[in-house]
Formats: C-alpha cells, structure tokens, sequence
C-alpha cells in the first residue's frame, strides 16, 4: 500500500482540571525532521516525543505541537490554616498594642501571600499522560496517510491503465505512420534532386538524419508499467509519497517518476520524434548501394564539413568538371530509384 507523505492529525484528552491536546501536521520531506513544540512545563518531553516519532514515522517533516490548559471552573484551592491562625493572631497583638482592637478583616488575610494556593501540578502523571496522548495522536497520523495513499494508489493503477491503452493505440497507428512517413520521405527526395539550390539540399540531407523507429522506445515504456505495477505491491510496508524525492536513500522510487505525461496524440508525438532515426537509417542504406566513386562525390560535395567543388572533385579523379556534374546527378537518381524501392 502507498502512504501520503501529507496528513494532519488531532488528538486530545480531558483529565482532572487540565486538558491536553496534541496537533501534528506531517508534510514530504528526504528525512525524518521533527520540530516539537511543548509548553514549559513539559519542555523535558522532548526527548521523548522526538523518540515516538522516530519509531513511528519513515520520513517527513512534522510539527508536532502540544497544548496544555488549565480549567479554572475544577481548580481546587487550598486555604493555609496554619497560616491564618497566624495572621489573625497577630492582627489582634498589633491592635492590644496600639490599643486600638477591631475586627480582622477576613479579605485582608486571603490577600496575603500563601494563605490560598492552587493545588500543586503533578508533573510527572501529566508527562505520562501527555505521551500517552501522542501514541493516540501518530496511530491518528498513520490511519490518515494510508487512506489517502490508497486512494492514490488507484490513481496510479488508472494511469497505466491509460498508459496501457495507448500503447495499444501506437502499435495499430505505427503501420499508417510509418507509410505516412515513407512517402513524404519520397517527396522531399524528389524535390532535393530537382532543386538546383545546393543549400536546399544539404538541409534536406540533415533533414534524413532524424529518428523513426519507436519499437525501442514500445518496449521501455511497456517496461515501466509493468515494474511500476510490481512496485505498487512491494510498496505495501513502506512508507513512501506519491511524489517523493527521486534521489531518496531508501532506494524506493515514487511513482510519479514512471508515469507518462498522457497529453498531445501519442501517433503525432512519436511521428515527430523518430523521423530523424528512419530518415537517416534509410539515407544510409541508399547510399550504401552507390558505387564508392558516386558515393565519395555525393558526399564530398554535400555532406562533408568542407565541401568539394566541381574543379576539385575534377583533379581528384582525372576528369572534367562537366563529367563529376554528370556523375552527381547520376548518383542523385539512383539515390531516389533506391529511397522510392
């Protein structure tokens, strides 16, 4: 099964006049990078909490946030006896003295420093619940990165599908392509050999240097699919997103980098990236079947880097330049007899 790499997750508790409330947001990321955020009175949590997550989660980014908050409607306070006896003992000597006796006044002793105190916080039960809290809080997480990654793992399994399925397309349309091909071929040929512009011909020459076979190419995305559906089973007990980072060390690659971007028509995309291919494996073969000094000429006078002239091509072999003319135009023609076969 594949696991989003994004996911939120709230957990909370209510316990005896405090509640606590853990929030965790979980984004991609190459590593395990967890930031907690506690109040601080469980500021020595941290420790721990970046253990449990360790344990829990693969990899990620992820705020991990605990609240704390005290109720006031269940605080209990604790009134010091011991110290208002005191104080009213006093009050009532300081008056003999003065010989000004009154009534203490009950406000003015509660006002006083630790005659009221809440009751004092156990820190450790509220560390222990608060972890407690945060296993609830990452089984949360986890539950919500499986049903969103399941519902990716459809997703990918609808994309081969459609990857599939225009495969199928490509194979029935290669036969009408590659006729298509064949006879525009025959026609740039035809109007090369015609042209008297020297500059036309060598472009059209480099022209038949580019791709058409995409046998090759069936073959590898055919390859693709499959071992992205073999991966979608392996993936069951890793914890991997749908767009994770190609260059993860785990060596699990994410999916989207098998899927094919399905848009533009697949028989016209394939048309204009293999033309180069066919084009020059059939200049190859013409060419081949020329004799060496037709060939040398043709290729002397259009396809090298520095072209020969007439004159040149005349010293070289002994003739008139009006005979190396004849010969060219000889191999042209046969050059076409031999594309048009």
């Amino acid at each position: 099964m594949i696991c989003s790499m994004t996911a939120f997750a709230r957990a909370d508790r209510h316990l005896e006049g405090y509640s606590l409330v853990w929030e965790i947001k979980a984004v991609n990321h190459r590593y395990l990078e967890v930031s907690p955020r506690l109040p601080d009175a469980l500021r020595a949590l941290e420790n721990g909490v970046r253990e449990k997550c360790r344990k829990a989660l693969a990899r990620g980014k992820g705020e991990v946030t605990l609240r704390y908050q005290q109720d006031d409607s269940e605080v209990s306070l604790e009134l010091n006896e011991e110290l208002v006896k005191q104080l009213s003992d006093v009050s009532r000597r300081v008056g003999d003295i003065v010989q000004h006796p009154g009534q203490v006044n009950p406000m003015e002793i509660l006002r006083h420093p630790g005659v009221l105190s809440t009751r004092k916080l156990d820190v450790e039960l509220l560390q222990n619940e608060s972890l407690s809290l945060l296993d609830e809080a990452l089984e949360a997480l986890i539950d919500t990165r499986r049903r969103e990654g399941e519902q990716l793992g459809q997703l990918i399994v609808d994309r081969l599908d459609g990857i599939g399925t225009q495969i199928e397309i490509v194979k029935a349309a290669i036969p009408r392509i590659k006729e298509a091909q064949r006879e525009r071929l025959r026609t740039r040929i035809q109007d090369v050999i015609e042209s008297p512009d020297p500059d036309r011909l060598e472009q059209e020459l480099v022209m038949l240097a580019q791709k058409m076979d995409v046998d090759e190419e069936l073959d590898r995305l055919v390859t693709h699919v499959n071992e992205v559906r073999r991966m979608e089973g392996r993936l069951s007990s890793v914890d991997v997103g749908f767009d994770a980072d190609a260059d993860d060390e785990s060596g699990v690659v994410a999916p989207v980098y098998y899927l094919e971007d399905k848009s533009g028509d697949p028989a016209a995309v394939l048309e204009a990236d293999n033309w180069e291919e066919t084009s020059h494996q059939a200049l190859t073969l013409a060419m081949s079947e020329l004799d060496e000094r037709s060939r040398d000429i043709l290729q002397s006078r259009w396809l090298a880097e520095s072209k020969a002239t007439l004159h040149e091509l005349a010293d070289r072999y002994g003739v008139s330049a009006e005979r190396i003319r004849q010969l060219e135009q000889a191999a042209m023609k046969k050059l076409r007899a031999s594309m048009e076969a």
